[in-house]
């Protein structure tokens, strides 16, 4: 019979504890979502934006663009707007019109039109309305909609 060698509770308890502080921030995915900070990096290629910081918001429904210029035609169902400080005039096909209550509180009814974005060398279909953020610190907010079955937030993590 062999002998048994007697582990430290210390040791062990050391030991289980730099396994899971290892795999915490090691790991880039959980459950098949990947784990993702308050701010993280994306790109619109479909209008050559890249690598622009988007607000990760749990707390918002939907995600948002920040746009200079807006000009919804009700009549062709269409956009034309001017995103990200860009002097560029895109149009894209309008999905919806919705009022949507502000961070300040105030009700604004806003266009909501679908975009490819890459998030971690990722590219997803998102649907975000466009609105002015001037006054905000993210040109670009993610949303539940957009995060749901996709990600999992880590608010200790940036970018």
């Amino acid at each position: 019979m062999k002998k048994r060698k007697k582990v430290n509770f210390f040791t062990l308890l050391w030991g289980l504890f730099f396994l899971t502080s290892l795999s915490i921030t090691e790991a880039k995915e959980c459950n098949g979502k990947e784990i993702i900070g308050s701010k993280v990096s994306i790109s619109f290629p479909d209008m050559s934006l890249y690598d622009i910081t988007a607000k990760v918001d749990t707390g918002a429904y939907s995600s948002a663009l920040h746009c200079n210029y807006i000009d919804i035609d009700h009549r062709k169902k269409s956009v034309r707007f001017s995103p990200l400080n860009s002097k560029r005039i895109y149009q894209y096909p309008l999905i919806k019109m919705k009022n949507v209550k502000s961070s300040q509180g105030n009700k604004q009814h806003r266009a909501f039109i679908k975009l490819r974005v890459l998030i971690n060398d990722q590219e997803y279909d998102t649907i975000f309305s466009l609105t002015t953020r001037h006054e905000m610190r993210s040109a670009v907010l993610l949303g539940r909609k957009t995060l749901v079955d996709r990600f999992i937030v880590d608010v200790s993590l940036y970018k």
